[in-house]
């Protein structure tokens, strides 16, 4: 039996995960005169998880780079080093996702049930 974080760690490895949250069919599937505050509110936070999620993953490139050193540490992914060290959300994200005091492996569940969530919402019209 897998666990959700195991579940979600193996979702982040794997080359097939999704990177942001599609939302071009969400108009098609929705109506395209679909007025309801809880649409246009859900709209609002796929845009904000993308942000996050494309974000994240330009930080996490630059760790990389940084790491097996084909590039020097900048002062902004040495903060982002020190946050995983100490299991804290880095700046950089707190900034564009909700913040948290939460470690960071918690925040990270939570990112992909609200990523899940979203998803549903987007292609299966499944509403919370």
């Amino acid at each position: 039996d897998v666990t959700t974080s195991d579940r979600h760690e193996s979702d982040v490895t794997t080359s097939d995960r999704r990177d942001t949250i599609d939302t071009h069919d969400t108009s098609a599937l929705y109506g395209r005169h679909e007025t309801s505050p809880l649409y246009h509110h859900y709209l609002r936070e796929m845009a904000s998880m993308n942000a996050l999620l494309n974000s994240m993953q330009q930080w996490l490139g630059l760790v990389e780079v940084a790491l097996v050193g084909q590039k020097g540490v900048s002062p902004e992914v040495q903060t982002i080093i020190d946050a995983f060290c100490l299991d804290t959300v880095p700046t950089q994200w707190s900034r564009l996702g909700n913040s948290s005091c939460r470690p960071l492996a918690a925040w990270f569940n939570d990112l992909v049930q609200r990523c899940d969530l979203l998803h549903d919402w987007c292609t299966k019209k499944v509403l919370p």
